[in-house]
C-alpha cells in the first residue's frame, strides 16, 4: 500500500513540478513522495498500536 502511495504521489509530484523547474524535478518528486509515504506510514502505525491496545 505504501508503494502505490509512493508511486502515485511521484507521478503527481513529478508532473506537476516538471514544467517549472525541469531538472529537479524528479529529484523534488521523489523527497516529496518519500514524505508522503512516511508521514502515512506513521500514521497507520499509529493506528494499528491503538488497535492491538485495546
Amino acid at each position: 500500500m505504501l508503494r502505490t502511495v509512493f508511486i502515485l504521489g511521484f507521478a503527481a509530484t513529478f508532473l506537476l513540478l516538471y514544467s517549472k523547474i525541469n531538472i529537479l524535478a524528479a529529484a523534488s518528486a521523489y523527497v516529496t513522495a518519500e514524505l508522503i509515504s512516511l508521514v502515512l506510514g506513521i500514521y497507520l502505525l499509529i493506528q494499528l498500536s491503538r488497535k492491538s491496545a485495546n
